[in-house]
């Protein structure tokens, strides 16, 4: 999960944070391959989050560990 969590910090956090938001991984599932995570600033209550979270967060998640992470849940 270090990885995961380093990964987070240091590719997707900083994109988030040009929008006064960012993200923190809270959790793994590996049975599941769940990671859960906690948006942050703006990302918490932007109608986009879902959008954010799917198509920023969960494909940059899917691309770099394929075999990680097949879902992201928001806590």
């Amino acid at each position: 999960m270090d990885a995961i969590t380093n990964f987070v910090d240091s590719e997707i956090v900083p994109i988030l944070s040009q929008h006064g938001g960012s993200v923190e991984v809270t959790g793994y599932n590996p049975s599941s391959k769940t990671l859960q995570i906690r948006l942050i600033g703006a990302c918490a209550n932007c109608p986009s989050s879902l959008m954010t979270t799917y198509g920023v967060i969960f494909a940059a998640l899917q691309n770099k560990f394929p075999e990680l992470v097949e879902d992201v849940e928001v806590v």
